[in-house]
């Protein structure tokens, strides 16, 4: 008897192989490491990138920070929601194989590349398609593979490229830097047209000194001065888009900033941002006391700055002497 339990045993393997073998070769079976697309750890994920018809977006981490194509701060709402969602790419079920030459043909046509890396180092990397706007299905296919997938994205109810956008302004945040504060070794606020009242603060191991002119300032409250970098920081755009005040780039890009802002950080990348008072619509001799024009960098985009987030900005050299 025991002779024969063997012999079952071994026929219940054989039979098990034979089994899992027939059905990996039939279609909408789901087997190997090319369809593990999702990120199940997005904890570690330091760059998210999308490539779409020539349009490229990336999401860069910073720390604590995203930062859209090395300009702009992430929505972080958004960025949480698609962390999310990278981790529930679920796929359904491998492409029939009489399909398999039109899906690819429909990836190759015009897919979305998706590539997601962590310090450096891609981890995944894939193409899709939609098939359905809602609920979201897509095919779609690991880099380098030429075996298609059906996926869907659980829980999500719009076309997928809504989530996967390279729409920059869509990703773009309000707030204007995105160097946290540890990394700003210099940040200066020039007034164009009071040039004696410019400066800059400058970090000096653990301390502070500002420059203006040619006279360097040591006595500086460390106190005040980190308080003002917070406010820097911090510094928000009330909109992104000037089209309710009905001012373009043009009309400010030949005039000289109220203020203009610069930092830079440790890794010498500056950002900067000029600003401009906006003339009052019913008395164009005057000026609107309630919002700014901005330019961000080399933005053609001004935004609006409300005057009350930025008067605190508006120091001079005397304001940082310690009490």
């Amino acid at each position: 008897m025991k002779k024969y339990a063997f012999y079952i045993a071994i026929v219940a393997i054989l039979l098990t192989i034979t089994l899992v073998l027939v059905f990996n070769d039939k279609p909408g079976t789901i087997t190997g490491s090319e369809k593990n697309f999702a990120v199940s750890d997005t904890s570690g994920i330091t760059k998210i990138r999308y490539v779409y018809n020539g349009d490229v977006l990336e999401l860069s981490r910073n720390k604590s920070l995203w930062v859209v194509n090395n300009k702009y701060a992430a929505k972080m709402p958004l960025v949480n929601i698609t962390l999310k969602f990278l981790q529930q790419f679920d796929v359904i079920s491998s492409v029939p194989k009489e399909s398999i030459p039109m899906v690819i043909e429909k990836l190759n046509e015009k897919s979305l590349q998706v590539t997601i890396e962590e310090s450096g180092e891609i981890v995944v990397q894939y193409r899709f398609c939609e098939i359905d706007t809602a609920p979201a299905k897509a095919y779609i296919i690991m880099e380098g593979s030429s075996k298609p997938y059906i996926a869907k994205l659980t829980g999500f109810d719009l076309p997928i490229l809504t989530l996967f956008s390279t729409n920059e302004r869509m990703w773009r945040d309000r707030k204007i830097f995105t160097t946290p504060i540890e990394d700003m070794i210099m940040v200066g606020l020039a007034y164009p047209k009071q040039p004696g009242n410019s400066f800059a603060i400058s970090k000096v191991n653990d301390s502070f000194q500002i420059k203006q002119g040619d006279e360097v300032f040591k006595n500086n409250s460390k106190e005040i001065v980190e308080n003002y970098l917070k406010g820097v920081s911090a510094l928000n755009a009330d909109r992104i888009g000037t089209e309710r005040e009905n001012i373009q780039y043009n009309d400010v890009k030949d005039v000289l900033p109220y203020a203009h802002l610069i930092i830079k950080n440790k890794d010498n990348r500056q950002e900067t941002l000029k600003v401009y008072q906006v003339p009052d619509k019913s008395t164009p001799a005057k000026v609107n006391p309630d919002i700014l024009i901005g330019l961000v960098g080399s933005d053609t985009i001004p935004v609006l700055i409300k005057y009350i987030d930025f008067d605190p900005l508006l120091k001079l050299r005397g304001d940082f002497v310690g009490k």
